[in-house]
């Protein structure tokens, strides 16, 4: 079921080949005269970064962005409450 977003069309399909992400949308830097995105710069433990590039068809960084948008929209549409903690070593 599509979620909704300001940014990206968002739906589920069963997984094949391990694929987790197919990219088949763009982030523009200006939309019609007004900038649209910023660059972020953050920590990704290589775990994580290794995950993203063997799950995604197309290409990591703007599927790493439309990740966070379609978690955030789930968020959201459940009105619930992401609580991360470090994980026991």
């Amino acid at each position: 079921m599509p979620t909704p977003s300001p940014l990206f069309e968002h739906r589920t399909q069963p997984a094949v080949d391990g694929t987790r992400v197919v990219m088949r949308a763009a982030i523009p830097r200006e939309r019609d005269g007004v900038t649209y995105s910023k660059q972020a710069f953050f920590l990704l433990p290589v775990e994580l970064s290794e995950r993203v590039k063997n799950s995604v068809n197309g290409a990591p960084g703007p599927a790493m962005v439309a990740l966070m948008d379609w978690a955030l929209a789930q968020l959201e549409a459940r009105d619930q409450t992401l609580v991360v903690e470090e994980k026991a070593r």
